[in-house]
């Protein structure tokens, strides 16, 4: 999942990568900080809510029928030449 890769590459940056040798308390250094962020990034997501979610009913249009596809010009279809 995204998220594994993501916890992943974070241990990776913040240098915290043991490798089960003895005497490797260095490596977790900076392991309050994969916790911490861990641990805050949800609650941003919750405080960020009302703004992520668009200011209509579910059953109200959000595009116009003749405005541009909802994904034109996306990475996905840049990478893919559509």
């Amino acid at each position: 999942a995204v998220s594994s890769n993501l916890g992943a590459l974070m241990l990776e940056w913040l240098d915290c990568q043991p490798s089960g040798q003895p005497n490797e308390t260095a490596q977790f250094k900076n392991l309050w900080m994969a916790s911490l962020l861990s641990t805050l990034m949800p609650a941003v997501t919750l405080i960020l809510l009302p703004w992520l979610i668009p200011d209509a009913k579910q059953t109200d249009r959000l595009l116009a029928e003749d405005d541009r596809d909802a994904t034109e010009g996306s990475v996905l279809r840049q990478w893919l030449g559509r």
